[in-house]
């Protein structure tokens, strides 16, 4: 206050008090210390039980440092040296593995046995926990660049790395994190181990971390971490896969049976303890070439067979990828992927080579080499070639198949001699022994699935077998049927019956007839375009049966109708079929597919149930127990229609569906990306949900429809929502319910996607699996909710090991009440950590935080209940000095920062050490509390924490959390009334240096006095009142009165004071919203009309040799104050035009007087006040 009187500037300042003879002490510039000083084995070596001197008798130190002020009253102790900004860098390895470890003490190649043993296998991942920091400022524009070396690539850019230039650029990772001020942040970021690499190779990453505002940047190279592989795969010939069988002439026309053997190489169990691991985990690639024998020296019946041969036809080699026939038909081995294209697809392996098969001579072993074939698993197949899904931990590189030819003269010789007329043919691979990328032998080849055993059995006749189902027309996505429990349709949709027919035997079947026959009440051929196929030499014909019941149905065999080669010539049209027969001769192991094209009814009703029932015959056919010829009908219950040659829909009005994905770092609701695996501990994810209701026509009929979303345990709703759920359910088992709900949606009307955060559990541990539940409810979908539902889930990472976490139980709080913050820390690695070390810095003015804190009066600590065996410390240095940073050097033994087990009256931060630690998975936390003195409406605490575990590298450090405070104000306007008329009127002039004052009780029924006068405009004002009740009163300048009190309805303009200057009492109340505070009233409308009642007697003059001092003060305050009512200052008003002095004309003379000297004329003068 004084410097600015005296000219605003500190050296201003210096200058005037030297020439007042008053000695000043020089403030000494403080440096921060060594960042890079180590943590203490010991919590008592390092912190001193005491300290009772000063940590440096250079060093300005601040009693009071708690104490605030605002801007213009900033004094000599407000003035802090800056310090210097720095930033360090730390790389560390979290976690050098994701799961699924050996048992331990297993090690070797392709064995790892713990997540922290500093080895990984490949297509396994390490998690590093890169740490940046700022300290002793703000660091703008911090970032990061890690390099990944060759073999690896990086999962995905971490959550934390949101500013501009963030991105991932082959091996070059760059995490951009905006200004930091005073903190660290530790960033998860993994590391995929491809199976590029092998055995003892080694992997480490390099780091750079820089600041737009910092000359230098900062290098550091992560530890090593060694690879652990070993090649483990397996050459299968049965099991998974089918051998197909055809009967076929040799190039020459003999008669014969040909083999097409599977031959699949896909990776086995490299931890033999653990089959059910992953099989990528450990795998080492192979080197380009491998050999082995196709033995068939057992082929038929336990011996060689002489003319067994290599078998080509229908334009495919003997022995090929197994790749589409040129004719369309599916490959050969359908039940396994192709054979490989160029990059792989979700239904073939990844350049799956060549394979050369060479046999000398008929009868002899056939010699297969394989060359070219790509091993890395950086992509297996997903799918079979005929779309199936392949199964679960199954990574296929190579898909051949190999075709083999025997006489059926041979096997009829054979057979007609055996037991039953039935002989074993087998086949097997053996001699695969391929080599590893190092050197390796493989480990994983399973014998018993190198070899297929099959039967050949002599028969007079054929045998058939028949199947149907439902589907969806081919390239919709829609492949309706009751069989794999998703029977529903919608009114208008198309779809296909399937039927299938094989002959297993080795017989023609000639004549074969199958019947197809369905309810057509609902369901109906389609009305123009092809009914049903037609096989190559036999026919299709078409009937109306005029059969609804299911049974009828089930048994109709075709007898007592006439069959039509058109489908438009079935009286009644098309509209009228409901049967179709085919009829063809079905080659010995031969197989065909059937198809009608169906569509639903746009009026079938909901529920509607849509049977289907399929039956065959052939004359070379005798079913068990029956005659040769007699047909063959499903057996099952055929009002469920659900057996083997039978299937079922049902009609839904509409079908809800959603999809649920996470929009990517950089993604959008259009393009989300949705490639996210993990989820940082502390930060949001961004969900991304997509409800659809769709019917194959359009319908003005509305639908309640509701999207029900439920976030995991660990998972809580963050907003920043797209659209507000209507319904937020805390449930009982601590998930979150969000509910979308609407009113009534059209079938094909456009949803809004829904964009929602979900906050990963700051104290999460890493590798916690969360997995949020989406499923869409609609009375129109009558389907399963399994299908109605999507589930995503991402795995968790937590920053550093420890995480601190700051709260404030009441965000909001009425000025003059405690301001309390709880800090909770957590242990969130896979080990105990110990000398936990938490230092908290109390707000202050100035202190930069996020908002920065802004209030009035000061702050008084209260009794600090830390854990059980903590030490509690505190300090009084000025606030700004202090790192939180329980490691830098300032808070070390002889550092700038002295720390005592005493609590100083004016403490400014608390240390509390937590010696024995908390074990993995646990937590500790206490309480910071704070009387609060002078606190005013809008004043605004933010306070932070930082801390270190002797286990850890780098600080940590919580997020800012501010406390505001609210109040109320009484006010406002006192003026001369000239008129009398009790009115503010435009023309009246304001009454300066009038005396209120305030009077009452507030909600703790504390007696509330206070006094102000009105300024230079004639306002005044009480800031800073809790809820009470309060009187207002006046007090008018010699020959005042007051004007007729509360004239007219507006109470902006009139006078509220009666003819003694006393207002009505006033009410100010607390205002909440859903239990929390929101402001304390006001009443600004407290105003005072004077009116002029006689004339007044001049004061005395004063004596000129004796002068006072104008405005003479009681209770006095700051005048900067005096307008808000904290305390009184009278003056002397002359009434309208007249000057009220308040003391502050001469700030100079006034700033002299304060120290009671008067320099005039180079001499000094003293003053003395009566």
């Amino acid at each position: 206050m004084l410097s600015r009187l005296l000219g605003g500037t500190s050296a201003a300042l210096a200058v005037g008090i030297a020439l007042l003879g008053v000695a000043v002490p020089q403030a000494a510039a403080t440096t921060s210390g060594d960042a890079s000083v180590s943590l203490a084995t010991s919590v008592e070596e390092a912190i001193p039980d005491s300290a009772d001197g000063d940590s440096g008798s250079a060093n300005l130190r601040n009693p009071a440092a708690a104490e605030n002020h605002t801007a213009e009253d900033a004094g000599p102790e407000d003035i802090v040296t800056a310090l210097a900004v720095s930033i360090d860098m730390d790389i560390s390895v979290n976690r050098d593995g994701m799961g699924s470890f050996s048992d331990a003490g297993d090690i070797g190649p392709g064995l790892d046995d713990s997540a922290t043993n500093g080895i990984v296998r490949t297509g396994d991942s390490i998690e590093y926990k890169v740490s940046v920091n700022a300290f002793n400022g703000t660091a703008i524009n911090e970032m990061f660049t890690l390099e990944a070396p060759a073999g690896t690539q990086w999962v995905q850019l971490p959550q934390a790395c949101l500013a501009s230039g963030s991105g991932i650029s082959g091996g070059t990772l760059t995490c951009a994190l905006g200004d930091l001020t005073n903190e660290t942040i530790s960033v998860p970021v993994v590391l995929k181990v491809t199976n590029d690499l092998v055995n003892a190779d080694t992997v480490a990453i390099s780091g750079t971390a820089k600041a737009d505002n910092i000359s230098d940047s900062v290098s550091i190279d992560s530890s090593v971490t060694s690879v652990s592989a070993r090649p483990a795969f397996d050459l299968r010939k049965k099991d998974s896969y089918i051998t197909d069988v055809k009967v076929k002439d040799d190039e020459n026309g003999t008669p014969g049976v040909v083999y097409t053997f599977p031959m699949v190489v896909q990776t086995g169990p490299v931890d033999p303890k653990h089959p059910e691991y992953p099989n990528n985990l450990g795998t080492e690639r192979l080197t380009d070439t491998v050999t082995f024998t196709d033995d068939i020296s057992k082929l038929v019946n336990g011996k060689k067979s002489p003319s067994a041969k290599l078998f080509t036809a229908d334009g495919q080699p003997a022995a090929a990828p197994n790749v589409h026939k040129p004719n369309g038909e599916a490959p050969p081995i359908w039940n396994a992927p192709r054979g490989g294209i160029a990059n792989g697809s979700d239904t073939s392996v990844a350049n799956g080579g060549t394979i050369t098969a060479f046999q000398p001579a008929p009868g002899e072993n056939i010699e297969i080499t394989l060359a070219g074939f790509d091993s890395s698993l950086n992509h297996v197949p997903s799918k079979n070639a005929g779309g199936g899904q392949i199964p679960a931990n199954t990574q296929i590189i190579i898909s051949n198949y190999l075709r083999i030819w025997i006489p059926k003269a041979e096997l009829d010789a054979e057979a007609q001699a055996a037991p039953g007329r039935t002989i074993p043919v087998s086949n097997t691979y053996s001699g695969f022994a391929p080599v590893s990328a190092s050197g390796q032998p493989n480990s994983a080849e399973n014998l018993a699935n190198n070899t297929v055993d099959l039967n050949y059995t002599a028969t007079d006749g054929a045998t058939l077998g028949g199947w149907k189902n439902y589907s969806g027309v081919i390239g919709s996505g829609f492949n309706p049927s009751g069989k794999n429990n998703r029977p529903n349709v919608t009114p208008g949709d198309k779809f296909v019956s399937e039927v299938g027919i094989q002959n297993n035997s080795n017989n023609d079947a000639t004549s074969t007839v199958v019947i197809d026959t369905f309810d057509a009440t609902y369901q109906r051929v389609r009305s123009s375009g092809n009914v049903a196929n037609v096989i190559p030499g036999g026919t299709t014909k078409y009937a109306s049966n005029g059969l609804t019941d299911a049974e009828e149905l089930q048994n109709f065999s075709g007898q007592g109708v006439t069959w039509y080669e058109d489908p438009d010539d079935v009286p009644g049209g098309r509209a009228a079929i409901n049967a179709v027969r085919w009829e063809f001769d079905l080659d010995a192991k031969d197989a065909h597919g059937l198809y009608i094209n169906l569509y639903a009814k746009e009026d079938a009703p909901k529920d509607a149930y849509l049977r289907n029932f399929m039956s065959f015959a052939s004359p070379d056919v005798t079913p068990p127990g029956g005659n040769p010829g007699d047909r063959v009908f499903d057996t099952g219950d055929s009002d469920k229609a659900n057996g083997v040659q039978a299937d079922y829909l049902t009609v839904t009005p509409a079908i809800a569906r959603v999809n649920k994905q996470v929009i990517d770092i950089g993604g959008t609701i259009t393009n989300p990306g949705d490639t996210t695996q993990f989820g940082q501990a502390g930060t949001p994810i961004r969900y991304l949900l997509t409800p659809t209701l769709t019917a194959a026509t359009d319908s003005a009929t509305r639908y309640p429809f509701t999207v029900e979303d439920t976030l995991p345990v660990g998972l809580s709703y963050a907003g920043n929502a797209s659209a507000e759920p209507d319904e937020i359910v805390n449930n009982a088992d601590g998930t979150t319910t969000l509910r979308w709900n609407y009113a009534g949606i059209e079938p094909n009307q456009t949803i809004d996607p829904i964009a929602f955060d979900g906050l990963v559990d700051p104290m999460s541990h890493s590798g916690r699996v969360l997995t949020n539940k989406v499923q869409v409810v609609s009375t129109a979908d009558t389907s399963a909710a399994n299908l109605r539902s999507k589930e995503r889930a991402i795995t968790t990472q937590a920053s550093e090991g420890l995480a601190i976490v700051k709260t404030a139980p009441t965000a909001v709080v009425i000025a003059g009440d405690n301001v309390t913050w709880n800090v909770q820390y957590h242990n969130t690695s896979s080990e105990e950590l110990t000398n936990i070390d938490i230092i908290d810095v109390f707000p202050y003015l100035g202190d930069g935080r996020g908002p920065a804190s802004n209030f009035h009066g000061k702050l008084e600590l209260n009794a600090i209940s830390a854990p059980p065996g903590s030490k509690v410390l505190y300090t009084d240095e000025a606030p700004a000095n202090i790192s939180i940073d329980p490691n830098d050097a300032s808070n070390q033994p002889g550092g700038s920062t002295t720390w005592s087990s005493s609590k100083p009256a004016g403490a400014t931060a608390v240390r509390v050490v937590d010696v024995d630690g908390i074990d993995s998975g646990e937590m500790n936390q206490f309480e910071v509390s704070f009387t609060t003195v002078g606190s005013r409406q809008s004043d605004l605490w933010t306070n932070h924490a930082g801390a270190r575990a002797e286990q850890l590298t780098l600080p940590v450090r919580s997020q800012d959390v501010p406390v505001t405070a609210v109040s109320g104000s009484i006010g406002d306007f006192v003026w001369y009334d000239k008129n009398h008329n009790g009115l503010q009127d435009s023309d009246e002039e304001n009454a300066p240096g009038v005396i209120v004052k305030l009077n009452g009780h507030d909600d703790r029924d504390t007696k509330v006095n206070r006094s102000t006068t009105t300024d230079a405009h004639g306002k005044y004002r009480f800031d800073g009142l809790r809820p009470g009740k309060y009187t207002v009163s006046f007090i008018a300048p010699a020959g005042f009165g007051f004007t007729t009190q509360g004239v007219g309805n507006d109470p902006s303009i009139n006078s509220v004071a009666n003819t003694a200057g006393i207002a009505d009492s006033i009410a100010l109340e607390v205002t909440e919203k859903d239990g929390v505070i929101e402001a304390v009233e006001s009443n600004l409308d407290q105003d005072a009309g004077l009116i002029e009642i006689g004339p007044v007697d001049p004061t005395d003059p004063v004596d000129p040799t004796e002068p006072t001092v104008p405005g003479e003060v009681t209770n006095p305050i700051d005048p900067a104050d005096s307008l808000h009512g904290t305390g009184s200052a009278t003056s002397v008003a002359n009434g309208p035009g007249g000057l009220a002095s308040t003391g502050s004309q001469a700030p100079w003379f006034l700033a002299l007087l304060a120290f009671g000297i008067l320099i005039a004329g180079g001499v000094a003068v003293r003053l003395a006040r009566t």
